[in-house]
């Protein structure tokens, strides 16, 4: 994290004076930005987060990727979003029980696309187009994909080689059946749209990747989310593909 910064955003007439946020800037160089906003509570709305994601996107101008969350400032990090570890179905359970939402917006763009998703005070979920088409929706002729979450990780020693130290890991939800094939197709079409060498690729048919190391506890912008229960889980699957440079694989496994 390289620290935050304190900016001063003007939001016009109908704004009284300057909205302060605090930046946690993580990472920005010119092919991707990624990072926090955070914010007062109540002044995370649709008019407020749309106004950020406009500024947001004029900065990352020519930017390939671009992932930016905005998140209430007396819930940073907000417990929903916590990043889980391989602690188990009991673990996830307690903690999706006790887990309280908060509001929560998300900027991201791909190639010519952004968009703006919301999760409001009352929960409800909003999703508005900032530029182009959705880019979080992936068609192919294997299947339609949602973009869900993307976890951002450094490569131990590979700058030191000469290599990318940036790696990326991607969460999606499949419309159809998993099959290996479906997701290279996705594989291949992300390698295209983020700038990163290495790329790790996670699909299920749901939103609950409960034993996937780098995934939030809850993924936010869906308004009704009937938890699976522990038998169903352990009967579902898990697509993961990797690889590099036309050598990707992908397996599919059951959760333990």
């Amino acid at each position: 994290m390289l620290g935050a910064l304190l900016i001063a955003l003007s939001f016009g007439s109908d704004q009284v004076g300057a909205l302060p946020y605090h930046w946690h800037s993580r990472f920005n160089d010119s092919r991707y930005m990624w990072g926090d906003i955070v914010l007062p509570r109540d002044q995370i709305t649709y008019a407020v987060a749309e106004k950020i994601g406009r500024e947001v996107l004029k900065e990352a101008a020519g930017h390939a990727f671009v992932d930016v969350g905005i998140f209430p400032e007396d819930d940073y990090p907000p417990f929903h979003y916590l990043l889980l570890s391989h602690s188990g179905y009991s673990w996830w359970r307690h903690g999706f029980e006790t887990w309280r939402p908060s509001p929560f917006a998300r900027i991201c763009a791909l190639a010519s696309g952004a968009v703006l998703e919301l999760r409001d005070v009352q929960g409800n979920v909003t999703r508005t187009s900032l530029a182009g088409s959705d880019p979080l929706e992936i068609v192919t002729d294997l299947g339609t994909f949602r973009l869900l979450h993307f976890t951002f990780r450094r490569i131990p020693l590979a700058e030191a080689k000469g290599l990318d130290h940036d790696s990326v890991e991607v969460f999606a939800r499949s419309d159809r059946p998993l099959e290996p094939k479906a997701g290279l197709a996705l594989l291949t079409r992300l390698h295209q749209l983020i700038p990163f060498r290495d790329i790790e690729l996670y699909v299920r048919t749901d939103t609950w990747f409960l034993d996937v190391s780098g995934y939030p506890l809850v993924y936010p912008f869906q308004t009704e989310q009937a938890p699976p229960r522990q038998e169903e889980f352990l009967r579902s699957l898990t697509l993961s593909c990797g690889g590099r440079a036309g050598r990707y694989s992908c397996s599919a496994w059951h959760p333990q």
